[in-house]
């Protein structure tokens, strides 16, 4: 038997049904225990902050699911994609799919190791592209790293990964971060014309290690820092 709470507009959508164990906010025919057709909000009290708590105490999975959930299996409620942050056993997954059309299933969903986009296990391990990380960041697949082209004096930021030093018109001079400040940090220098010089500067108290402040011709240097005071030079052609 339901019961509905509200005003007794025309609409029935408008008000609160309460039935066969499940609750709908602004829709007459609930699928979950709390069914809402609109947004949520919350709001706490001066004295606390808003939390999102999801427990489940028998089973080890839970999830956040976004155009997707459950019904007797991963549906999708938009053609163009579904996404899941899906906790099972003791890890955290990041799912995706698309191209499945509202109300079918997620095929790829029915093992959890389907498109996973990235993972993270208790032993703060980060798997992208897969499931079964053996290091802090395990990346199955290609990467993309920054690089700029610099014609003039320039300080790497913590944005830079490949500097390319152009002094077809004059010399100029690279200064690095200082190391304390970016322990394990790596920058690769490339000098891309043959005159003139590319200097290398650090901050006061730092050096590199092959105690060489320059690019010659057009050489490459790699550079790590130790997160004290030097810039090792791990690759130099």
């Amino acid at each position: 038997m339901a019961t509905w709470i509200g005003t007794g507009a025309a609409d029935p959508n408008d008000d609160i049904k309460v039935g066969d164990h499940k609750v709908g906010i602004g829709t007459t025919s609930p699928g979950d225990s709390l069914e809402i057709k609109g947004n949520l909000a919350t709001i706490p009290s001066a004295d606390a902050y808003p939390t999102l708590q999801i427990l489940d105490y028998t089973h080890d999975n839970v999830s956040i699911n976004f155009d997707s959930y459950y019904r007797s299996g991963w549906k999708s409620s938009d053609s163009g994609s579904n996404f899941r942050i899906y906790k099972v056993g003791d890890s955290l997954r990041f799912s995706y799919a698309s191209g499945v059309s509202q109300g079918s299933t997620i095929s790829n969903w029915a093992s959890e190791d389907t498109n996973c986009a990235m993972v993270i296990n208790t032993s703060s391990q980060v798997g992208i592209g897969t499931t079964d990380s053996k290091s802090k960041l395990h990346v199955n697949g290609s990467i993309s790293l920054p690089i700029v082209t610099k014609t003039s004096d320039y300080t790497a930021s913590d944005n830079d990964f490949v500097i390319r030093c152009n002094c077809n018109s004059g010399n100029m001079t690279i200064t690095l971060q200082k190391v304390d400040t970016c322990p394990g940090r790596v920058y690769i220098l490339k000098k891309v014309y043959y005159s003139n010089t590319v200097s290398i500067s650090v901050a006061a108290g730092d050096s590199i290690s092959d105690g060489v402040y320059a690019l010659f011709e057009t050489q490459t240097k790699m550079f790590l820092s130790d997160g004290s005071t030097t810039w090792h030079v791990i690759f130099s052609q």
